[in-house]
């Protein structure tokens, strides 16, 4: 989201940069040129994010009060990145295609936090090297 357009105006009708019904049109042509070239895709499911984390993380260069008075609540942030993964799972479904669930390694640790960076979205160290366990973990169970 522009962030500075929110908090400037926290009654608008304002969208995200990339709409779900795009990141799901752009997935999907891709993934028809992948097989068009013969390639067999695979999907992964996208790493959680700590929507307080990131909300104090643009807070800093917007008005907070005015997000929080757009968004409802804070774990909106958390509920919107989540239907950009779902939505990969779904055409993972749809599609008959191989889906790594990578969220779900994450959600149950308990210490969920220090695997994410202080911006609230992107990993720790620690995180991506979950990730790449999880990638390699999976890709190890089908050589």
């Amino acid at each position: 989201y522009d962030w500075a357009a929110i908090a400037a105006d926290p009654e608008g009708d304002h969208q995200p940069h990339t709409k779900q019904e795009t990141f799901r049109q752009t997935l999907g042509d891709m993934l028809k040129v992948l097989y068009q070239q013969g390639v067999q895709p695979v999907l992964m499911t996208l790493p959680p994010i700590d929507g307080q984390r990131y909300f104090q993380f643009i807070s800093r260069r917007a008005d907070g009060g005015s997000i929080l008075r757009w968004l409802g609540d804070v774990g909106r942030i958390y509920r919107h990145q989540e239907l950009y993964s779902d939505a990969v799972a779904a055409l993972a479904m749809t599609e008959g295609l191989p889906l790594i669930d990578v969220r779900r390694q994450f959600l149950p640790m308990r210490d969920l936090p220090r695997y994410i960076a202080a911006d609230g979205i992107h990993l720790t160290m620690t995180g991506y090297r979950c990730l790449f366990d999880t990638l390699a973990g999976w890709v190890r169970e089908r050589l």
